[in-house]
């Protein structure tokens, strides 16, 4: 359980394969820092600009009224996470306040997860706002909380060998570390992704920072690099099947030793049918880059991320500016078809991470009949009020 967005996740995988030289590496080894500590506490800002333009007129009175509720919103998120050094052991916190267009909700979310045992514990907690809770009530009386157990799920799937799942996920993470580093090599693709922008105090603290900068053509050029090389590259494709095969393994280990052998051939026959096609795919994937190569996605400021480091190497500040810029017209044209309207989306974020590998303490909320109600239940209750007649007007 670590604190780490999905866009910096795909910009570590991004980072960890161009070469890494100077400020890439640097930061490259940040993240790998981040995925190695056992506790940290992060907060999380995020606001949004939306416009739309060019569009007929009833349908940009609809995108005016979405830009005024976009553009007088944030979102703030404080988490807390803690886990064991062998990452089968975890707790989570986070709470999230949401203000959209002027009305707020706040969530609360908590995890629990035990895979060091025979039987998986993968709890979720969730406490949202109390109009929504209300609405969800199945016996007229409102509750705190909803229980979602997916532990108790995987333990009722006979399919499941939690044993080699468990097995699976702790040696996934060092064989794709190992994959990594043996692609570094031959992985050049000519953008320049990271600068180092010197030190700079941030929260108090004197931070190295590095600028991490993508607009419409070199995001195009970094895509296009990335697949054909994946594509083309043995040790890529190597790597996949190693990983289908074991996800095979997983997914087949309960199942008596005839069906487990026919299960076996079955996937191994789809994976050399899509091996024999991807000359084909690389074909039409180059086309459609192509195709699409005036088609804007970014806009004027692309993406820009700032990234601050430590003095023990860790990534404790992130300033982010995603820029997106969709021309419906030039895709439609593209496309052989006539739609015309321009949507703009700014995301802009900050966040910090402190307290890393210190002591912090996560406090579960204490469940009973009367305060929570399991996702399953609510689901079900949900289902039945569905498809129960429902009464006539006289």
């Amino acid at each position: 359980m670590k604190k780490l967005s999905l866009l910096s996740l795909l910009l570590a995988l991004t980072i960890s394969l161009t070469a890494c030289t100077g400020g890439e590496l640097k930061l490259y080894n940040g993240f790998n820092k981040m995925q190695n500590i056992t506790s940290v506490e992060s907060e999380t800002e995020m606001n949004f600009t939306f416009k739309g333009e060019g569009f007929a007129e009833e349908e940009q009175v609809v995108f005016d009224q979405i830009s005024a509720m976009f553009n007088d919103s944030s979102v703030k998120i404080h988490q807390k996470s803690t886990q064991n050094k062998e990452k089968t052991v975890a707790k989570a916190e986070m709470n999230t306040d949401m203000n959209f267009g002027g009305m707020g909700m706040n969530t609360k979310i908590w995890v629990d997860v035990d895979m060091s045992k025979d039987k998986p514990k993968i709890v979720e907690i969730i406490k949202m706002p109390q109009m929504l809770m209300a609405s969800m009530a199945t016996d007229g009386t409102p509750k705190e909380y909803v229980v979602y157990d997916i532990g108790d799920i995987l333990n009722q799937e006979d399919t499941l060998n939690f044993t080699e799942l468990v097995n699976f996920i702790k040696e996934f993470q060092p064989k794709l570390t190992e994959f990594m580093k043996s692609m570094e090599k031959d992985f050049k693709p000519s953008i320049e992704l990271v600068k180092e922008k010197g030190k700079r105090e941030i929260d108090g603290k004197k931070l190295d920072i590095y600028e991490l900068k993508l607009n419409d053509d070199t995001l195009k050029e970094l895509v296009k690099y990335a697949v054909n090389y994946s594509l083309d590259s043995e040790v890529v494709m190597n790597f996949i099947k190693e990983y289908m095969n074991q996800v095979t393994k997983v997914a087949l280990a309960n199942m008596p030793e005839n069906e487990r052998a026919d299960g076996e051939k079955e996937i191994k026959a789809v994976t050399e049918e899509l091996e024999k096609k991807l000359p084909e795919f690389k074909t039409q994937f180059n086309k459609f880059m192509e195709d699409y190569k005036d088609v804007k996605i970014l806009g004027q400021n692309g993406i820009k991320i700032e990234y601050g480091i430590d003095n023990k190497g860790y990534i404790v500040h992130e300033k982010g500016n995603i820029d997106l810029r969709i021309d419906l017209a030039n895709i439609s044209k593209v496309m052989g078809e006539e739609v015309k309207g321009i949507i703009n989306l700014g995301i802009n974020y900050n966040s910090k991470s402190y307290n890393i590998n210190q002591d912090i303490k996560i406090e579960m909320p204490t469940l009973n009949k009367d305060n929570s109600i399991s996702f399953m239940e609510l689901m079900e209750s949900q289902m039945n009020q569905i498809h129960s007649p429902q009464p006539q007007l006289p």
